[in-house]
């Protein structure tokens, strides 16, 4: 580990890698939003890796920026700063990213995504949960919300804006139907079909869940005849901004 806590001023935008205190450093605001991506034992494996071999990458912070962030928030690497601290390190090899010194807070943001989305197997929920709390930053920053950042979004987590909207619905459905979903015991056209439904229909379904039986049986039965997608071309984007309220 350093044995300093040297720093640059990085004047020439790019970044530099220098030392910090583990104690200087913040989680991203986001950051909770990928609470449950990931396993105990891949957590385990983390600190057994560090372990045997040391850091093999430096964790990335923020310097002093436009987004408004605090300076040394962590960009990635937050359960490696949880591991170190936890084998009793002190200091730590930093990347610091002053090439983001003077971009807006969305910029930040998608690279935090970019780092915490494209290393993780992630479900289609769990990407959605992210995307949601994604969306609610935005409009905590009174940033509009149009389709194009739907839209941008869904292409930087993988998925088509449409299809992000309609994960998005899928979440506000009763927990017993998104696990149905998350187990496959619900595919995606029968999950996205019980969320058009109203919440007495839903909390009906969810009731016969919990008391044990089929998923698939109990949704269909609501479903005499089939009819799927938007009636009209807005509704995609309105039915988006209802599932992220």
């Amino acid at each position: 580990m350093p044995k300093s806590s040297k720093r640059r001023q990085g004047d020439d935008g790019r970044p530099q890698h220098e030392t910090r205190k583990l104690s200087e450093l913040v989680p991203y605001p986001l950051q909770s939003q990928l609470e449950g991506t990931t396993t105990p034992f891949e957590d385990g494996e983390v600190v057994r890796d560090i372990r045997q071999h040391g850091l093999r990458e430096p964790i990335q912070i923020l310097p002093r920026n436009k987004g408004g962030l605090p300076e040394n928030t962590i960009l990635d690497g937050f359960r490696r700063k949880v591991a170190l601290t936890a084998g009793g390190e002190k200091e730590v090899a930093v990347k610091v990213r002053y090439d983001l010194a003077n971009v807006d807070r969305q910029r930040i943001d998608e690279e935090f995504f970019r780092f915490n989305l494209l290393r993780r197997q992630l479900s289609l929920l769990a990407k959605a949960r992210i995307a949601k709390g994604w969306v609610q930053s935005q409009r905590d920053q009174a940033r509009p919300q149009t389709g194009e950042l739907r839209d941008r979004i869904g292409k930087l987590i993988g998925m088509s804006g449409r299809h992000l909207d309609r994960c998005l619905s899928i979440l506000r459905t009763p927990m017993e139907i998104q696990a149905a979903f998350e187990r496959e015991e619900l595919n995606f056209v029968l999950a996205d079909r019980v969320s058009r439904l109203t919440e007495e229909k839903q909390q009906q379904i969810a009731r016969r869940i919990r008391e044990g039986e089929p998923p698939r049986m109990v949704v269909t039965e609501f479903f005499p005849k089939q009819r799927t997608g938007h009636q009209k071309p807005n509704d995609a984007f309105v039915s988006f901004m209802k599932a992220v309220q």
